[in-house]
């Protein structure tokens, strides 16, 4: 009998995660779909542009990693992939790529798999934007323009339109750390704290896509929800079977890596830890501005560097000095929203979110040459944080802050859509 609890226990709780997230998510409002094909229709344009008019995704010559530290090239081909302790259960994506593409390519004789994963990476950014504008709409009660301009905002930064056509880990996190906030949120609305399922489930799928995000539902709701045996069933829900399943995953490759050529995939995660740690004060600051913040809103010029042993398109320096004017306004507003909703938890949810990526990151300097990659771990903030700021500012200062997202939407439209025509134009055939 207690074999029977504890073996049903992973789809018990599913059914009820499930049933979380169908509440907070249906039902939709009208113009969600019409949001949602307008971000997909754009993003699959720019990444047919991008298939037709470089090497960055088809090329086997190039080296992983072409642009801003995506590992695109491995991610598009690999089969099976390497076990990377980084992101442990990826590898289901590429058995369930691999399995569509082999299936259409024997019977059809067409290699569909860049267009493939163009839409799949295209459909989980669209539909974390979609999440983005429920959020606003429900949790931060605002009008629909405000959060449709809001929501333009996230889908117009450069990690967001990258992310829209890059094969990788980050799309699906970017997906699921948006709705996990959205489900909580929801949860903590109707009842004041969250269940032990819901977060354990999140934990497990975004542990399981990238161990950078695997403690943020359980931060949140070890610090909000719950006594102390409650916080520790949730802990151990998330944990135990994402150590289970990796370690049988390992299991598996160490096998299939013994009897077969296979080589380990290449481990460039050291190097990246001291990655600023080996640079002087100036030099850290530099990243700090042109890699970590610039570069995931506002893209600067991007030149092919050397990185780990390999050469890459990197950021540099904005041509204008006023450039930096987007970043910093976005920043004052997101931390002007966290000093006036000092007492509203949900901006906390938030802030400790963040707080994993800056630890990771500004703290102890791990991927943060590759900034620009991991802003889809927390971009997605800036228009829930500024969402809040409605709920404090006299309605007055509303038209003013209205026009101050507009302008810095347009100019980020601008000179992103620029950047991606330049490298386009002039560098990813280089590789």
């Amino acid at each position: 009998m207690n074999f029977i609890y504890y073996f049903s226990l992973p789809v018990r709780f599913l059914r009820a995660w499930w049933r979380s997230v169908k509440r907070s998510v249906f039902p939709m409002e009208a113009i969600e779909p019409v949001i949602f094909i307008l971000f997909f229709s754009v993003y699959f344009f720019l990444g047919k542009f991008t298939l037709e008019h470089s090497n960055i995704l088809t090329d086997l010559k190039s080296s992983s990693g072409t642009y801003l530290g995506y590992d695109n090239i491995y991610q598009l081909y690999s089969n099976g992939g390497d076990f990377n302790p980084h992101n442990p259960l990826f590898n289901f994506f590429h058995f369930v790529k691999w399995s569509i593409t082999s299936i259409v390519e024997h019977f059809w004789g067409t290699d569909i798999r860049a267009i493939f994963c163009i839409i799949v990476m295209n459909f989980f950014v669209s539909s974390g934007l979609v999440c983005i504008f429920r959020y606003l709409r429900r949790i931060a009660a605002l009008p629909k323009r405000r959060a449709f301009l809001l929501t333009l905002n996230a889908a117009s930064c450069f990690t967001t339109i990258i992310l829209s056509f890059t094969v990788g880990t980050f799309p699906f996190s970017f997906f699921f750390l948006i709705l996990s906030l959205l489900v909580l949120s929801t949860e903590y609305m109707n009842k004041g704290r969250f269940n032990s399922y819901t977060t354990a489930v999140f934990s497990f799928i975004l542990g399981g896509i990238n161990l950078n995000n695997l403690f943020k539902p359980l931060l949140i709701h070890s610090i909000f929800s719950g006594n102390l045996k409650e916080k520790l069933k949730s802990l151990l829900s998330g944990t135990v079977p994402l150590f289970v399943c990796s370690m049988l995953l390992l299991g598996i490759y160490s096998v299939k890596n013994t009897f077969s050529d296979s080589k380990p995939l290449k481990n460039n995660y050291e190097s990246s830890a001291n990655f600023i740690k080996n640079k002087h004060e100036e030099e850290q600051k530099y990243i700090i501005m042109n890699s970590f913040m610039s570069n995931t809103i506002m893209s600067t010029p991007l030149v092919p560097q050397w990185a780990d042993g390999e050469k890459e398109l990197r950021p540099t320096k904005y041509l204008m000095g006023w450039q930096y004017a987007v970043p910093i306004l976005l920043f004052l507003l997101c931390v002007s929203s966290i000093f006036l909703n000092i007492r509203n938890p949900y901006v906390w949810f938030l802030s400790l979110y963040f707080s994993i990526d800056i630890i990771i990151h500004l703290v102890l300097g791990i991927n943060i040459g590759n900034a620009p990659a991991f802003g889809g771990h927390w971009l997605f903030l800036i228009p829930m944080y500024i969402g809040w700021i409605y709920n404090k500012i006299p309605i007055r200062a509303y038209r003013a802050i209205d026009i101050t997202m507009l302008l810095i939407t347009i100019c980020m439209i601008t000179f992103n859509t620029l950047e991606l025509y330049r490298i386009a134009d002039k560098y990813l055939n280089i590789f």
